[in-house]
């Protein structure tokens, strides 16, 4: 994939799957699935082994509209993964689609709070890319329906997205959208049911003359379709019996497939030798089977001398054991989830015992592969909240550094809440979480326990590490003193520090040092901070904080006066935040390129840049970004002489910023409304302001904000012709 998506993407799930030689095309089923395609939403809903899949690759193959086709498992219950791979799906069929909605994912902090924005970004951004009737098919949809916020995503999605957008949903159960009765009132649903999915005699014909040469009577055709109510899979299997010249006199098959279960035991289990028998029972509990993780896994609990795993591996594809390839080249494959569904039960009932231990070494293997989902997923399926809890320890940096800020605030909700108590570093990732979505305060409580927890036992890394993180929630709530003490601790911690982290943990404070520099006003010793910071950045080769640190370092050179490094600066950052389509870091980035050419008198550019900014902004969900250019955007427009729209762009800073607790932000968009009174001669307006103003800076507040009230103060008392008073304030 071009694109920098948070984990990598699986080709095989985004992708249809590889069209196998004994399917047969049903030429009725594929016409009535194109008429359906002029719906928005088509739905084939049937149980297990009825030909779903096998149909919708018929209809990918012979569409006469482009397919975008997501496979789904029971990992996608995770809205970030769901989301990731609906972006890449598109993505594989459209190239020019996915950055602006794959930076908004990147930045949700909450897919619950952000499924309507997440929602819009998708169906805007298709809209504005693809020009032409497309269909997304959702294959085993009935995995992701029992999440709540992924059924509101989809169901908004339907309703939000275009007409030229059929999204095509294959599912075992019928989909709880909470607006399907509306959908279905104003005519916007097709689909194919367990009657339609049903094998007629005709087909059931031509499946046997196609796969074992038969010429199947009509009668038989119709005995066999009676029998097992056209039900695919069971046909399919029967077919052994029939090469043998004779129909099964059986009863109906129960939809249970309990008959089935037997075929399974008695004709294909039963046969085979013992090492594949338990090779077979073992490997069903892998979603796909490939020889590493069958070494890796199963040959350490093995009692006897290991088999031949390869020979295995290829026997269970050459003897047809209902194994379905995965991918090219032959390296995988996926047990038919009947047959996988049975060895389970069969292992169950034999050795349940070896079920825990097989689960445990398949998580800890995809945990050392950094396969982190995977191994959740099984410590979830075998309640095993010591290994889960270990995992978001683990992971949880990664996730924080990767903006993967939702899912790892989903594992840590689902922890029980003794676990995170008893651990510093949940506790920190927990306040690194909060603050992150804007909670800084509860953010500092819990990034301040996790504090004391790593004082008791001794833990230089985690310890520094925390409190750079509390260092950043101290200075959006305006306590620059506490945020300067934290960050030079941090520096101190890592400067005597050789463990494996400890450079990064040493750029990180030291960036978190300058910005709390920056912000009291002394830019010159923040330069100095952020330079070291950028250049341990760069000998690691951090690809996500270089641009950051570029981007800040023209912040603080433009506040110099060193407008030229400055845009040297800002064109760095920006070509790296381009090719990753990271639409929050260049909501930022932009605003200051508008402070930039505001400063120099280049208004127009300054304009455009802004709304760029207040554009990206927007679209990533990254609210500080939004304030702090709509509150540049104000400053330009009262230089312009726009004062009432700069006055509605300061009311919306406050907004955003008083919701979000950016103290300094609110702080500025209130001195800024004050000055918008004073340049509109409301000066009895602007003099009320003052006094609320007036009495934070007795309050001990920052130097930096004291000398922005100061100036403002003293222009307001000129204008009440007060000079000498306004003397003493602009000294």
């Amino acid at each position: 994939m071009s694109m920098l998506f948070p984990f990598p993407i699986s080709k095989t799930k985004i992708m249809p799957p590889r069209r196998r030689a004994e399917l047969v095309t049903r030429p009725r089923l594929v016409e009535m699935l194109h008429a359906s395609l002029n719906k928005k939403l088509t739905l084939i809903a049937a149980p297990a082994g009825y030909g779903k899949t096998s149909l919708l690759i018929d209809l990918a193959s012979k569409s006469e509209i482009p397919v975008c086709w997501l496979s789904l498992d029971i990992l996608d219950q995770e809205p970030q993964r769901f989301l990731s791979y609906l972006i890449a799906c598109i993505h594989e069929r459209y190239p020019a689609f996915g950055a602006e909605s794959l930076a908004v994912l990147n930045k949700a902090v909450s897919i619950e709070k952000e499924n309507e924005r997440l929602a819009a970004s998708l169906t805007n951004e298709i809209y504005q890319a693809i020009h032409e009737h497309f269909a997304i098919v959702l294959d085993d949809y009935q995995f992701i329906d029992p999440v709540p916020e992924i059924r509101l995503f989809i169901n908004r999605f339907i309703q939000l997205a275009g007409e030229h957008c059929h999204l095509v949903l294959a599912t075992r159960t019928l989909p709880s959208l909470a607006d399907f009765h509306l959908l279905v009132a104003r005519d916007q649903v097709a689909g194919l049911s367990l009657e339609d999915l049903a094998f007629l005699p005709e087909e059931i014909q031509a499946l046997f003359a196609q796969n074992s040469g038969q010429a199947l009577s009509l009668d038989e055709a119709r005995s066999l379709a009676l029998k097992t109510d056209g039900w695919i899979t069971y046909i399919s299997l029967t077919g052994l019996s029939l090469a043998q010249g004779h129909i099964q006199q059986k009863a109906p098959v129960s939809k249970t497939g309990l008959d089935l279960y037997d075929y399974f035991s008695r004709e294909v289990l039963e046969k085979q030798a013992p090492a594949m028998q338990e090779f077979l029972l073992l490997t069903s509990l892998f979603d796909e089977v490939e020889l590493e993780l069958c070494r890796a896994v199963l040959e350490p609990i093995l009692s006897e001398r290991p088999p031949d795993w390869k020979a295995l591996f290829n026997a269970v594809q050459k003897d047809n054991l209902f194994a379905i390839p995965v991918g090219s080249g032959g390296l995988a494959f996926r047990y038919h989830h009947l047959f996988q569904d049975f060895l389970q039960a069969k292992l169950q009932e034999e050795n349940p015992a070896a079920i825990p231990e097989v689960m445990n070494r398949l998580a800890s293997f995809y945990k050392g592969q950094r396969e982190w989902e995977k191994a959740h997923h099984i410590y979830e399926l075998t309640n095993n909240s010591t290994g889960l809890a270990e995992l978001s320890d683990i992971a949880g940096t990664h996730y924080i550094r990767n903006g993967r800020i939702a899912t790892l605030g989903n594992w840590l909700d689902r922890l029980p809440l003794f676990l995170i108590e008893s651990s510093p570093k949940l506790l920190s990732l927990q306040g690194a979480v909060a603050h992150i979505k804007g909670e800084s305060r509860e953010g500092i409580t819990l990034l301040t326990r996790a504090e004391k927890g790593f004082r008791a036992h001794p833990d230089a890394e985690n310890l520094a590490d925390t409190l750079t993180r509390r260092a950043a929630a101290y200075r959006e709530t305006g306590d620059y003193a506490r945020s300067l003490a934290d960050a030079e601790e941090a520096i101190g911690l890592m400067q005597r520090n050789t463990g494996p982290n400890s450079q990064y943990n040493l750029a990180a404070a030291q960036r978190a040092k300058g910005l709390a520099l920056y912000r009291i006003g002394r830019a010159r010793e923040a330069l100095e901070w952020h330079e070291s910071a950028l250049e341990i950045f760069s000998a690691l080769k951090d690809s996500e904080y270089i641009p950051v640190l570029e981007m800040e370092l023209g912040m603080i050179q433009n506040a110099l006066g060193d407008n030229e490094t400055a845009i040297r600066f800002y064109l760095s950052a920006s070509k790296a935040w381009e090719a990753t389509g990271n639409l929050g870091w260049h909501a930022f980035l932009m605003n200051n390129i508008g402070v930039l050419y505001h400063h120099r008198g280049e208004y127009e550019k300054a304009f455009r840049a802004f709304e760029s900014a207040i554009d990206d902004a927007r679209k990533s969900g990254y609210v500080r970004a939004q304030a702090l250019a709509l509150s540049s955007l104000g400053d330009l427009l009262l230089d312009l002489g726009e004062n009432e729209h700069a006055r509605q762009c300061v009311e919306q800073t406050l907004g955003l910023a008083t919701q979000a607790g950016y103290s300094f932000l609110v702080f500025y968009a209130s001195v800024t409304r004050m000055r918008a009174a004073r340049l509109g001669n409301q000066l009895g307006l602007a003099e009320t302001l003052s006094r609320d103003l007036l009495a934070h800076i007795q309050r001990d507040a920052p130097p930096g904000e004291e000398a922005l009230f100061r100036a403002e103060y003293g222009c307001l008392l000129l204008c009440m012709d007060q000079a000498a008073l306004a003397a003493g304030e602009l000294a």
